[in-house]
Order: structure tokens, then sequence, then C-alpha cells
């Protein structure tokens, strides 16, 4: 594979967090900044990349506890179209360019249960979700001439499997660049807007919920439900090995703040950090 060390084969790691039911966190926060793919700019033929590790998420969105949850990750490559499984989701590119892309994507979200909070557990439970939408974004690399790349990207997803029959919309802007010999450092900012479906699932409390956990009730409508920035290392240990460390924050906002299962019982302040080992040929 034609790719410089610091990528080190470490895929992108947006919504590594996904891969438990901790998930929810994760989805919205990430992106290439966090774990920029090959560059294929000027690549050809059939490249692949697998990593593995673990991190800490909170217990489920909103939530002031955490747990330990498993990463995995994994990329195909011919040219420029690509597969890419981070955690649950799956994204697909169909453009065979090095600036543009876009495609079909699909994420699972798990659901909440048996969660650590008493009182956000006697809650009823939130059932999967099958998420089904689209991707796109641009890359801008070699940006003054330099090792820099610039990029945006933005996806719709909905699910259809009933669990919370919502529209996410997710914008993310992102910066790579090398930080030293075989190390590069990535930089993101993004959020989230979230339907009046997703947002009452996840952050309402009707009558039968309160009585269930004695929280008061509250209905969550429709907005962006979060802000978050995230930094991403990597390291090329060899020519096939690398690591990839990574931190995220999010701020829950509007409804999603002022539910009680956040504002009574969790945080609006969310962290994520992790570290995964990755191998590419």
């Amino acid at each position: 594979m034609r790719m410089n060390a610091g990528n080190c084969a470490i895929v992108v790691l947006v919504g590594l967090a996904l891969t438990v039911p901790a998930a929810a966190f994760a989805d919205s926060h990430g992106g290439d900044a966090a774990g920029e793919e090959m560059d294929s700019s000027d690549s050809r033929g059939w490249r692949f990349d697998l990593g593995a590790g673990v991190g800490v998420a909170p217990d489920y969105e909103g939530s002031e506890d955490y747990q330990a949850v498993p990463l995995l990750a994994a990329r195909v490559q011919k040219d420029h179209y690509f597969a890419r499984l981070q955690g649950t989701k799956l994204q697909v590119n169909v453009i065979p360019s090095a600036t543009i892309r876009f495609g079909p994507q699909l994420n699972y979200r798990f659901e909440r249960d048996d969660v650590d909070d008493d009182k956000v557990d006697n809650l009823r439970d939130v059932d999967e979700a099958w998420e089904v939408g689209l991707f796109g974004g641009v890359r801008f690399r070699n940006v003054a001439g330099k090792r820099i790349t610039l990029g945006a990207d933005a996806s719709a997803s909905r699910d259809v499997a009933a669990g919370h029959n919502g529209w996410l919309v997710d914008l993310r802007g992102l910066v790579r660049f090398p930080i030293a010999e075989g190390w590069r450092m990535g930089l993101g900012a993004g959020g989230t807007w979230a339907s009046s479906n997703y947002m009452d699932e996840y952050f309402s409390v009707d009558a039968d919920n309160a009585n269930r956990s004695g929280l008061r009730e509250f209905s969550a409508d429709s907005g962006v439900k979060d802000v978050g920035v995230d930094a991403n290392v990597d390291w090329g240990i060899t020519e096939n090995w690398g690591l990839s460390f990574r931190g995220a924050y999010s701020r829950l906002l509007g409804d999603a703040e002022d539910s009680p299962i956040v504002d009574d019982r969790g945080s609006a302040n969310q962290f994520f950090g992790g570290v995964l080992v990755g191998y590419k040929w």
C-alpha cells in the first residue's frame, strides 16, 4: 500500500463507541479527523486495514457513569472506492474521486437497557435501531503545498427498525497534519441535529416512565442535540503496524441537556477516550 507511515493503517474512528450499548454518544463525534483513512490521492489497487482496541465511553447518552468498550474498525479500498466499518457503522463510497466521497451508510444502534443508574434503568427499554442513510464529504490534501488535509462531511440517516423512528443529521469539519516523523494528528469539530422522534425516545419522560422512575415528566422536541470536538494521534510503528490514540468531548444541548435523564441523573458533558492498534496490507 502506498501510504505514509503516519497514517499507519488506522482507519476512521467515527462512532467507535457505537460498538456497545454506550453507543449513542459516539455516532456524532469523530469523523475523519479521528484517524484519516489512507491517502488515496494517488493510490491504486487493493488495500486493507484492520484495527481493534479498547476505550472508555458513557454508559448511555447523557450518562455521568462510564464503562470500558471494545473498539473495532476495518476498511477495504480499491482505487478511490472504499467500504469501511467503524464500530457498528458501515459506509460505502461509490464516487471514483480523490476529493469527493458519497454513498450509502448503515448503522446499528443497540437498545438502551440495563444501565448503571437505577432510575434511568427503571425507564422502559429503548429498542435497537437500524439507521439507514447517505453520507458525503470532501477532502483537500496537500494544502498550501504541505501534508495538510482539510475536509468536511455530512450525513443523514433514519431508523427503519422502530427503535426510535427518527432522523439524525451530522455535520463535521476536520484538519490533519504531520507532527513528527511517523506521527500525524487530526482535529475535528461538528454537531448533530435530531428529529422529534429521536429526542422523544431518548430524552422524554412520559407519565408512565415518571411513575416507573420517579423522574419528573418532560417532553423533548427536535433540534441540535449536541456539538463536539475530537483529537486523534496516529503513530506508524512499522510499515504495517500502527497505533491510534483518541479523545473526544461533546456537549448535549437544548432539550437533550434539559431532560431529567441528563440534567437530574447524568451530565450534559460527554467524554470518550481510547487506543486502537491497526494492521495494513
